[in-house]
């Protein structure tokens, strides 16, 4: 029975039925993310970075409009899009759009397909309706199925069985960020890389065991592609000699190809050029002047100093804390050792002048979005020693990887999760809220970081009035009201109103999410001074625990006539026992 097993899953139909089922699995998941109706979901495709990105498809098939005026229709045509988000007005009043030029290449196959049948089809022709957004997520999907077959096909090409191929691609799939951005992130370019650097490592294998004019002509071509998307990446060029064997094989081909094949090097050359260009082009359209980088206030700070732990293993954004499948990285080197010193070096060399120059940039956790995302380019690269260690692992071993790499499956989609729900934040983590909402997965834990909820020194504080205690059962959407009017010197005061609230409590739904709101009335309407999501403090449903909630107003009070304090509930039955709620103002220490 094992043994059949066994065969089974080395079968190569096993390993085209899992690809088959894993591109429907992420079909799915990329319909239910944004699924057609649901215009606030769907807006969400192209957003932050993605706007950028995306902007040079219309703009370029459309509107042919060097300033993206057309952006002020589509933010009044589509209300709470953000398809400007990244591109809002410089000094002049001019758009300006910063990015490179490539993940737009990347997706205009499908976007172009999404044009024509959408004006076959009568429909807005706006570069922004449904399909078009769509359209995105279709490339994503490609460009990741794209590295998968790659990163199949190369392994196939060591000799690898097709169960550890299987284990690989499941693993990094599932088990990694590279889930999250083809998934959630479509038109960031980081699957779009992923894809086209399994692709390019496939095409120079390929060329260093059969040396083939076409080979060339793809690794150049995908040379120039991967350098219009992120041009750091272009550093996988030091890797190229690696897949020769040696250096005398290396440069035995290279001579070859100058010799024997120069009109297919200058070809080549001239692809590779031609795609730099667009990025050339793209700058002088806007700018008026010839160029490649438009980051032009953007840079390496770190050079001197680059946040290489803080990268790796740091809280806020670290490679190993938010992708833990990737530790199997620190012993599969050894492997990796051990089969090819050659390889071995090259690995080492293009991962860790990448990793620097990562380390080095102004904003070196990269803004918005799940773990170290510019890693992931490269994860087709960083899965091949796994695979290979796990093909010589014995059995005993073997198992205890598969287990760990099921967890960092339910982890990462676990961290999808939290992210999705606003319980992760998606670019101020650190150690305390890590920890905090580790494994968490309830409502009470959503916003928790998103909103300031500042403590405060009683000292600095004058109490204005301290309400009697009570208590109360609160159903599904129960609140409770403390209200306070100052006297007249009070109103006065410019100072900063602050509440402290005590008691205990507990919950019974996992979606309830319990706050506070502190509001500022004038003349009957109130202005919001400040929230604070307590539900962490119920660190468990069905325990009764002390409270202790603290919000500091974001304004000062002169000019309002009073302050209400809402105590809301959210959904689920709790109860809250022992509640007292004390007003401060805030009054200036002396010196």
């Amino acid at each position: 029975m094992l043994k059949k097993t066994w065969q089974l899953l080395n079968h190569t139909y096993t390993l085209l039925l899992a690809v088959v089922v894993m591109t429907y699995i992420l079909g799915a998941q990329s319909h239910r993310a944004f699924k057609h109706g649901d215009t606030n979901q769907q807006y969400k495709i192209v957003c932050s970075d993605a706007s950028g990105y995306y902007a040079y498809l219309p703009q370029a098939l459309i509107y042919h409009d060097a300033d993206f005026r057309f952006l002020d229709e589509m933010r009044s045509k589509y209300p709470g899009s953000k398809f400007d988000e990244m591109l809002q007005p410089n000094e002049s009043g001019k758009r300006v759009n910063k990015y490179f030029v490539g993940t737009a290449v990347c997706m205009a196959p499908a976007y172009f397909i999404a044009h024509v049948c959408t004006a076959i089809s009568g429909g807005d022709t706006d570069g922004y309706s449904w399909l078009y957004l769509r359209s995105v997520c279709a490339s994503a999907l490609a460009f990741w199925l794209l590295g998968i077959v790659s990163i199949i096909l190369l392994l196939r090409n060591y000799q690898v069985k097709n169960s550890y191929i299987l284990f690989g691609i499941i693993a990094l799939t599932f088990g990694t960020n590279l889930h999250f951005y083809t998934i959630y992130e479509p038109a960031f370019s980081h699957v779009y890389s992923f894809g086209l650097i399994a692709f390019l490592m496939l095409q120079t294998q390929r060329f260093a065991l059969v040396p083939k004019s076409r080979y060339v002509i793809w690794m150049f071509v995908l040379l120039g592609l991967i350098t219009i998307l992120r041009p750091t990446n272009f550093l996988i060029v030091l890797l190229i000699p690696f897949f020769f064997g040696s250096l005398k094989n290396f440069f035995r081909q290279l001579m070859w190809l100058v010799r024997e094949k120069w009109p297919v090097l200058l070809l080549s050359m001239a692809l590779f050029l031609g795609l730099i260009f667009l990025q050339y082009l793209n700058v002088h359209y806007q700018h008026g002047y010839w160029g490649f980088n438009a980051y032009s206030i953007e840079k390496f700070d770190y050079l001197t100093n680059p946040k290489i732990p803080e990268v790796l293993f740091g809280f806020r954004k670290g490679f190993f804390v938010y992708t833990p499948f990737m530790l199997l990285l620190l012993p599969a080197l050894f492997f990796l050792f051990r089969r090819s010193r050659y390889f071995f070096t090259g690995f080492m060399l293009f991962t860790g002048v990448f990793i620097y120059f990562m380390a080095a940039w102004w904003c070196w956790y990269y803004g918005g979005g799940l773990g170290m995302r510019p890693l992931v380019d490269i994860y087709a690269l960083l899965v091949v020693p796994i695979v290979l260690m796990f093909s010589e692992l014995k059995p005993i071993f073997r198992i205890l990887v598969l287990i760990f790499a099921g967890f960092t499956i339910w982890f990462n989609l676990l961290l999808n999760y939290q992210f999705n729900n606003a319980i992760l934040h998606y670019d101020a983590m650190n150690k305390e809220r890590y920890w905090q909402i580790f494994m968490q997965t309830d409502d009470r834990f959503q916003w928790l970081f998103f909103f300031e909820n500042p403590g405060f020194k009683p000292g600095n504080y004058k109490p204005l009035s301290r309400l009697e205690k009570v208590s109360a059962q609160l159903p599904t959407g129960g609140m409770l009201h403390f209200k306070y009017v100052p006297t007249a010197a009070d109103s006065a005061s410019a100072g900063r109103i602050a509440v402290d609230i005590r008691g205990s409590g507990q919950i019974e739904d996992p979606e309830n999410i319990p706050k506070v709101m502190l509001l500022l009335y004038k003349d009957g309407k109130s202005a919001s001074g400040g929230f604070n999501f307590f539900g962490p403090q119920l660190l468990k449903r069905g325990r009764e625990y002390p409270l202790k909630i603290e919000v500091l107003a974001t304004q000062g009070y002169a000019g309002y006539d009073s302050v209400e304090v809402i105590f809301e509930n959210g959904k689920g039955a709790s109860d809250y026992k022992n509640l007292s709620c004390t007003f401060y103002q805030f009054t200036p220490a002396r010196r």
